[in-house]
């Protein structure tokens, strides 16, 4: 066994003495082509596609105008649109002054006199008729759009503050208009009165 053991502490001495050598460096493989029928071309061929629809549509956006609807006409019937209907302004009545009934003195009868229960003119004048709103409009046509609405009424084309006789036009939307005539306010519809 001392044999053996000679032997081995021989063959370490050797190794201690013995230069280490730097393993050698396997050499790295060339990069494969990519084959045609590799999944990344569909993928950088989609990416490119939504990119391309991105730029479109945020061009389109950008250069549209912002209000695209022209004005309507009165043969075409007019879209119903659920917004709210602006009121036009209303005026405040001015409260009647009072009116103090006073008797007369009593007079002695005479001949002209009107004896029984005739209504005295000069105590009861006799009360006009209210007037009314002028019922001769009629509107033919709207040409609305938000910056200049008009609107055809009896042949005249009219915007908001001109006036058809002494109708004074308030406002006009794509389906109506709206008017006033001494404090009195209407409401016009498309070919109605």
């Amino acid at each position: 066994m001392s044999l053996i053991n000679d032997a081995l502490k021989r063959a370490s001495q050797s190794d201690k003495n013995r230069p280490v050598q730097a393993p050698v460096p396997l050499p790295m493989p060339p990069a494969a082509a990519p084959s045609p029928g590799s999944n990344s071309s569909p993928l950088l061929i989609a990416i490119i596609i939504v990119a391309v629809l991105g730029l479109a549509i945020s061009a389109w956006l950008y250069l549209s105008p912002a209000n695209p609807s022209p004005p309507i006409a009165a043969d075409a019937p007019a879209p119903i649109v659920n917004k709210p209907i602006p009121e036009p302004p209303v005026s405040t009545p001015t409260p009647a002054p009072e009116i103090q009934k006073i008797s007369p003195p009593p007079v002695a009868p005479g001949p002209a006199q009107i004896v029984g229960n005739a209504p005295n003119a000069a105590l009861n004048p006799p009360v006009a008729p209210p007037e009314t709103f002028p019922t001769n409009l009629t509107v033919k046509a709207i040409f609305y759009n938000k910056t200049n609405p008009r609107a055809l009424v009896n042949g005249q084309t009219v915007a908001p503050g001109d006036k058809i006789g002494d109708v004074l036009v308030k406002g006009i939307l794509s389906d109506r208009i709206f008017l006033d005539w001494k404090g009195q306010s209407k409401v016009l519809m498309m070919g109605g009165q």
